[in-house]
């Protein structure tokens, strides 16, 4: 999974985010002062939250042996509660596919 140039950056600067979700975990950085985001998944995937300036790795199936990871179904939106960051100390969010590649969607809820 990677982020997309060019798109990525614009909808960076419009409070979301995509990543390309394949058979490798990587992750996406979530800019300071958010304490929620929406997930929608293009493709079933599992998705892991780090803690602020730690960086994350999603597993697929992780959900039966630990709790890193949560499972993700194709076409559905959760909002999830994430740690505050700041500039120094950001949020990841770390995405693996369960089954086929897609695209998992971050919208982001900030203070205001």
């Amino acid at each position: 999974m990677s982020q997309v140039a060019g798109n990525d950056n614009l909808a960076y600067a419009k409070g979301s985010q995509f990543l390309t979700v394949d058979g490798t975990s990587d992750t996406l950085t979530i800019p300071a002062g958010v304490y929620a985001v929406d997930l929608y998944a293009a493709a079933a995937c599992w998705v892991t939250v780090g803690a602020p300036g730690a960086t994350p790795t999603a597993a697929a199936g992780s959900e039966k042996t630990t709790t890193t990871s949560f499972y993700l179904p194709a076409t559905l939106e959760k909002t999830i509660a994430i740690p505050i960051g700041d500039d120094t100390n950001q949020v990841k969010i770390a995405a693996i596919q369960d089954s086929a590649g897609g695209n998992l969607y971050v919208t982001y809820r900030e203070f205001t």
